[in-house]
């Protein structure tokens, strides 16, 4: 699965379907399973990445490593930005 040539990995996680890094922009990209809405993470850095892959929770680093110092555009399932 790719969104705007981002290509995305699905994971075993509760909540979270599949994700992925834009290197170029510094996004990382989570998809939901529950609305599959696309919320893109800006200025992650590349090591911040690399720690959520190797995680064994997804779910858990996105609650308290992303959201809480990372600001998002959420995208509907049509592509608009919110």
């Amino acid at each position: 699965m790719t969104t705007d040539k981002v290509e995305m990995i699905e994971v075993s996680s509760a909540n979270i379907k599949s994700i992925g890094y834009d290197k170029a922009s510094k996004e990382l990209h989570v998809t939901f399973k529950a609305t599959s809405s696309l919320y893109r993470y800006q200025q992650v850095p590349l090591f911040v990445w690399k720690k959520m892959l190797a995680s064994e929770s997804k779910n858990q680093f996105l609650r308290e490593i992303i959201q809480p110092y990372f600001k998002y555009v959420k995208e509907n399932d049509n592509g608009t930005k919110r």
